[in-house]
């Protein structure tokens, strides 16, 4: 049928790139119902969506409509599970959670056991300097009373040296 129109338009001297510009007429007639495999489909779709169903003769047409209702009403059912979903799916995603739960506080406690310790090693750390700090101050102190002492006898020395020596220079 195709063959037979392409003849019809061309003519000697045409090109191959014209011919390929060429399109197909089609009627309503020429146009198939349905395709050998869009019926297989359908049909197993038929008795995916009904069970009860044993088989579909192939020959025998399907009714669309009821097709579409049944898958409609799959959809339905698909979408109420997922706003209330099954128990079992449920209680799985609970455990899920809870294991999830038990992690993160076993992680909780170790930090907090670690920092426990660190601010136990900061303390003591901080004890430590400050007992530093209040013995460097006692001995920078005795070292200022010794120099002031050491500065003083200096003193003392050098005014009895300057006596003696005016003394002597009498």
């Amino acid at each position: 049928n195709h063959k037979k129109e392409l003849l019809a338009k061309v003519k000697p001297g045409m090109k191959p790139s014209d011919i390929k510009k060429l399109k197909r007429s089609k009627s309503a007639n020429d146009l198939p119902n349905s395709l050998p495999e869009q019926e297989a489909f359908l049909k197993e779709l038929w008795l995916l969506l009904h069970p009860q169903t044993k088989s579909l003769s192939l020959t025998e047409p399907i009714n669309q409509e009821a097709l579409k209702k049944a898958l409609k009403g799959q959809l339905d059912q698909l979408k109420e599970l997922g706003n209330c979903p099954p128990q079992a799916l449920l209680a799985d995603q609970l455990k899920e959670k809870q294991t999830e739960i038990e992690t993160l506080r076993a992680q909780l406690e170790q930090k907090s056991t670690e920092l426990t310790q660190t601010k136990s090693e900061l303390d003591q750390s901080l004890e430590a300097r400050c007992r530093s700090l209040t013995t460097f101050g006692h001995e920078h102190e005795k070292r200022n009373k010794a120099q002031q002492e050491l500065n003083e006898t200096v003193e003392e020395a050098a005014s009895e040296l300057n006596k003696g020596n005016q003394e002597t220079s009498r």
